[in-house]
This record gives C-alpha cells, sequence and structure tokens, in this order.
C-alpha cells in the first residue's frame, strides 16, 4: 500500500473521518466545561511567601526573608522577661 492509495481509501470514507473528528472535537468540549477546575484563586492579592529554606551540605536553613537568611538582619525571636 503506498500513499495514493491510503488517501484514496480516506476520500472514500471522508463521512467517517469528518464525523469522528466533529465528535472528537464535542466530547473535548464538554469534558472541558465539566470538569472541575483545579486552581481556583480566591485570594485577594498575591500568594506570599511563608519561608525561604537553603539547602546546604548537612544543614538546612530557613527564614522568613532573604536578608534573615543571609544573616544581614537579626532574626526575631520572642524574648522572655
Amino acid at each position: 500500500m503506498n500513499i495514493i492509495q491510503f488517501l484514496r481509501i480516506l476520500w472514500a470514507r471522508r463521512i467517517l473521518v469528518i464525523v469522528a473528528f466533529a465528535a472528537s472535537v464535542v466530547g473535548a468540549y464538554v469534558v472541558a466545561m465539566l470538569v472541575q477546575p483545579r486552581y481556583d484563586w480566591r485570594g485577594g492579592g498575591a500568594p506570599r511567601l511563608l519561608y525561604v529554606t537553603v539547602f546546604s551540605s548537612d544543614t538546612v536553613r530557613s527564614a522568613k526573608t532573604l536578608l534573615e537568611l543571609a544573616g544581614r538582619l537579626p532574626r526575631a525571636t520572642p524574648t522572655a522577661r
């Protein structure tokens, strides 16, 4: 079978090919409309970063900001009086 024979077979069955394609498009549209959205943002602003974490060799350090992580600002810890 060469390409010309294949195209002649497809052309002879063109209605079947068109119906199958249309059914696929309609089915995909229906599924896309029925499926619940996976990600839904309901917040009032941009998401906030809770912690920044760095892995280096055997240690793990985390802080609320990059400056705290770099050690440039003292870490805010509650003091007992």
